[in-house]
């Protein structure tokens, strides 16, 4: 079965007398022979076509006829008179003219998609030429070569690159989560090794000392002029150590040492170092103070009294105990960090070399203190005097024990009471209006007229001379001075 293209065609009818073949065109005036496309064969199949002649004599176009991309060899079949001579054009596809022959078809192979138009040229021999109305037909591309494949191809490529784009942010965008995933984890470590580093430094280094050294890399050294030094040292430990098992001697001075930062901690006292069985620690550093005297005699008391409950218990149970000897002085020092890998906080001067000397002069379960400490301490604390003590480039030295708080300040559990605490506010007291002052003298702007530094100092005498006056009591006197 042979498929045939149709194609529709507008089709103008005319009367035509006489064979299509004939020469002449009957009723009209017009003699001229006339040449046109009477049929076209797609790959054999003919195609219904007309393109005959009108009244004027001339063929009628017809309409634009479209072949497909399987269709592309046509055979092209004119009508003219028989005698004469043709020569064909295609436009788009032939260069010039075919050179003239005797014949009445024209055949086209393997075209290639686009638009054609046909013309054709008869005449006779030695004749001028007569040219036929032209046929327009038209090759479409392939379907995947059609207009509407290639806006689906362009589609589809876009969409390509869209899904590219987002295959690509996807996978940098799992890419950053997962880096900033590890380097939080990386900063969350760093952050906690951080935090271990200062607290492991704040817990060997006073904390102001820690917070330098990490800032600048180094600690220079301080001069403090009013610090107070204790000294505690194990009465004969050189043969406890020998007549006891090395395991338990270290038990049991840790134990000792344990319960004694706990005290010094109790009080704002900052631990220097242990020496074997020695213990020594230091007042008024890094934050100067004024009170740090009655806080080292303090802590003395509380390290004593533990000493002695467990010398008593094991006094019970009939075993030997260890006593300490305590050794207190208040003077200046030199503080400072020595060490580069092996970081060292320690405290240098005449003072840690008196406060020594008073622990190595003292008696075992005896707190030791120096005349400079006992002008401090003497309002708080019942100290009796043992004497004088000669030191190098100093003389002798007054010394004296202390055996507890003053009886009108303790309560019965011999603790400090409220009497003894509103004396240790008021020596507070003084150390705030330092502070106070010293501020006014180094930050505050200097245009202030009333607030300025002599004012202060001003309000603070007569705040004192007011209380002299009216014979205040410690009480009323602190949130006197405070207002």
């Amino acid at each position: 079965m042979v498929t045939a293209l149709l194609i529709k065609l507008t089709v103008i009818t005319a009367a035509i007398t006489g064979s299509a073949d004939s020469a002449t065109l009957a009723g009209t005036e017009n003699t001229s022979p006339v040449v046109w496309v009477k049929s076209i064969y797609a790959d054999h199949d003919s195609v219904v076509f007309t393109n005959i002649p009108g009244p004027d004599g001339r063929p009628v176009p017809s309409g634009k006829l479209v072949f497909g991309r399987r269709h592309n060899n046509l055979s092209f079949v004119i009508s003219c008179p028989d005698s004469g001579i043709v020569s064909f054009r295609l436009e788009n596809f032939d260069n010039e003219w075919t050179r003239w022959q005797k014949t009445e078809t024209r055949d086209y192979t393997n075209l290639p998609p686009g638009r054609y138009t046909l013309t054709v040229r008869w005449k006779y021999t030695g004749g001028e030429p007569v040219v036929s109305s032209p046929v327009h037909f038209r090759i479409l591309p392939a379907w995947y070569f059609s207009y509407p494949a290639i806006i689906c191809y362009i589609l589809v490529f876009f969409l390509l690159l869209w899904v590219l784009y987002e295959q690509l942010k996807y996978r940098f965008a799992r890419t950053q989560y997962m880096l900033e995933q590890i380097i939080n984890a990386r900063t969350e470590e760093l952050i906690i090794e951080k935090e271990k580093t200062e607290n492991l430094l704040q817990n060997v280094l006073p904390k102001n000392t820690a917070d330098e050294l990490m800032a600048k890399g180094k600690v220079a050294k301080t001069k403090y002029n009013f610090v107070t030094v204790l000294f505690s040292d194990i009465q004969g430990f050189t043969k406890i150590a020998e007549e006891t098992n090395p395991e338990i001697l270290i038990d049991e001075l840790d134990k000792f040492f344990f319960h004694f930062d706990s005290v010094v901690e109790k009080y704002g006292i900052e631990k220097i170092k242990t020496i074997g069985d020695a213990y020594m620690c230091a007042g008024g550093i890094p934050e100067k103070n004024r009170t740090n005297p009655v806080e080292v005699t303090l802590a003395a008391l509380e390290m004593q009294e533990y000493m002695n409950n467990l010398k008593a218990t094991a006094e019970i149970e009939g075993m030997k105990f260890w006593d300490i000897r305590i050794g207190i002085h208040t003077g200046t020092v030199i503080a400072g960090v020595v060490g580069q890998k092996k970081l060292s906080y320690d405290i240098w001067g005449d003072t840690v070399n008196t406060a020594s000397r008073m622990e190595s002069s003292g008696e075992p379960g005896k707190i030791n203190i120096s005349g400079t400490t006992h002008e401090f301490v003497r309002d708080f604390f019942i100290c009796r005097y043992r004497g004088k003590m000669p030191v190098k480039y100093k003389g002798e030295i007054d010394m004296y024990f202390v055996e507890g708080i003053a009886d009108d300040l303790k309560d019965e559990n011999n603790r400090p009471n409220r009497k003894f605490i509103t004396r240790m506010k008021k020596l507070k007291l003084m150390d705030i209006e330092e502070a106070v002052l010293k501020y006014f003298d180094d930050e505050a702007p200097p245009n202030l007229y009333f607030h300025n530094s002599t004012q202060v100092r001003s309000l603070c005498n007569q705040v004192d001379l007011l209380a002299n006056a009216e014979k205040t009591d410690e009480e009323e006197y602190i949130p006197l001075k405070l207002a």
